[in-house]
């Protein structure tokens, strides 16, 4: 099912003020979720800006609720029902909807301040034959709703001073410099196999020990791994030593081979071979290409603890880990601090 509308989160969130004299604001959402009992798939509902539909307006009918002075702040980052909200919900409403909270003078100022002019269809009545429709003056104001949602969608609340900017602008930038992060994330990871590739195949056996160390197997000690690769290493091109004294041991190979030259089944066994022989269980074969179905399927159904990464994973996890690259600009995004200016 999809996430309730608004309104739909208005009597949960009093009710889950009610429980005590005060609520922390970062407790609220567990509380609302809780009592609302959402699927998984309806928490991991998002805007289009990235942000949480359910924590978006598990937050946003806080703020209605709090123009409307039926939620209370008594102190810095805690929220309580206020004596109109309690009484609000001793009535057991069916809904707290828009135009119940439009009785309320404090909100009705708010609400006309901060709705969005709406914008007519082109097919859509003229705004004088709607003055003459009160139903469709409050169909506009409805409408209208759902672009101060995500005007408002935050995992905190701002200032009064602050809610009449631009959000959807920030929101959009935002996106785009996430997006930005993304492209250049995945021309560095194309750019990396790109260099593996070119390399001799004894830097591509370090380099995949350099990774494993750096994921932290072998408790991170540059140590615990070495490169065994060269005539006669028997199929192995690495060993990881698990703990100090060398009792756990993963094995490595590694195919420095070309996009099209892909890992198959043979060379999979061969693996699988030497580590028996070796007297393990775990093992990593690692390619600069990828796997034929055929060798994944020996990796599945093998005894033996195998994992595969193809090129596209290696790269990702070198630049994930920090291996082969180095950070070349930090850009910090700020937002307001809204304790700092809360007036006690």
């Amino acid at each position: 099912m999809a996430v309730p509308d608004l309104y739909a989160f208005m009597k949960p969130v009093l009710k889950c003020l009610s429980m005590d004299d005060r609520t922390p604001v970062r407790n609220l959402a567990g509380l609302v979720c809780g009592r609302m009992q959402f699927s998984s798939n309806e928490l991991s509902e998002k805007f289009p800006s990235g942000n949480s539909k359910v924590d978006s307006r598990i937050y946003t009918a806080l703020e209605y609720l709090s123009h409307a002075e039926l939620v209370e702040r008594p102190e810095r980052g805690h929220y309580k029902l206020s004596p109109e909200g309690q009484a609000v919900l001793d009535r057991n409403l069916d809904e707290i909807n828009l135009r119940f909270l439009k009785q309320y003078p404090s909100f009705a100022n708010w609400w006309s301040r901060t709705k969005p002019e709406p914008t007519p269809l082109a097919d859509s009545p003229s705004r004088d034959s709607q003055s003459h429709n009160g139903q469709a003056t409050e169909a506009l104001s409805e409408s209208s709703e759902e672009e101060i949602e995500a005007k408002l969608a935050r995992q905190e609340l701002m200032p009064q001073e602050l809610k009449h900017r631009p959000k959807r602008v920030v929101e959009t930038a935002i996106d785009s410099l996430r997006q930005a992060i993304r492209d250049i994330t995945q021309l560095l990871e194309e750019e990396v196999l790109k260099v593996l590739r070119e390399l001799p195949p004894a830097f591509c056996e370090k380099a995949v020990v350099d990774l494993l160390v750096a994921m932290g197997y072998g408790g991170s000690n540059a140590e615990s791994g070495i490169t065994t690769g060269g005539t006669g290493d028997q199929g192995i091109d690495g060993v990881i030593q698990e703990d100090p004294l060398g009792l756990s041991k993963v094995y490595i190979q590694v195919k420095r081979y070309a996009a099209k030259n892909r890992v198959g089944s043979s060379d999979l066994r061969n693996f699988v071979g030497a580590i028996d022989q070796a007297g393990t269980m775990k093992g990593v074969f690692v390619t600069t290409s990828s796997f034929t179905d055929g060798a994944r399927t020996v990796a599945r159904q093998t005894s033996k603890n195998v994992i595969l990464i193809d090129g596209k994973e290696l790269a990702s996890l070198m630049v994930q880990h920090g291996v082969g690259v180095r950070m070349a600009s930090i850009y910090k995004v700020k937002r307001i601090d809204r304790d700092y200016f809360s007036v006690e």
